[in-house]
């Protein structure tokens, strides 16, 4: 059974969950990272270390909707067509207020 974490800020809940939205690629890193340091860190730690594991969320790629590639530039290569600015990893809206509250975080709890 994997664990749950219950985040705050003051007595209000601003996430709880086991991070089962986030990519696996990422999620065992922010798992571990609490697990180890989430219960014994401040409040300014604690959002300091959230706010670094989820420096990813928001990376974008350029896409083209005529060959369904990514790219780094913003003209296709293959096709020349102009491309389209796109989150690079699904957003979620638990994972989205979390992140818009990282400024108020005081606690964490590891049930």
């Amino acid at each position: 059974m994997s664990k749950i974490f219950r985040i705050y800020a003051d007595s209000d809940p601003i996430y709880s969950g086991n991070f089962s939205e986030v990519p696996t690629e990422h999620r065992k890193k922010i798992v571990e990272a609490l697990n180890e340091w989430g219960e014994v860190l401040g409040k300014g730690g604690l959002n300091e270390m959230i706010y670094s594991l989820f420096f990813w969320y928001n990376q974008t790629e350029f896409v083209c909707s005529k060959c369904e590639k990514t790219f780094k530039e913003t003209v296709c290569s293959t096709c020349g067509q102009q491309l389209s600015e796109s989150d690079k990893y699904e957003h979620n809206e638990s994972i989205d207020h979390l992140l818009n509250c990282i400024g108020m975080l005081t606690r964490l709890e590891i049930v």
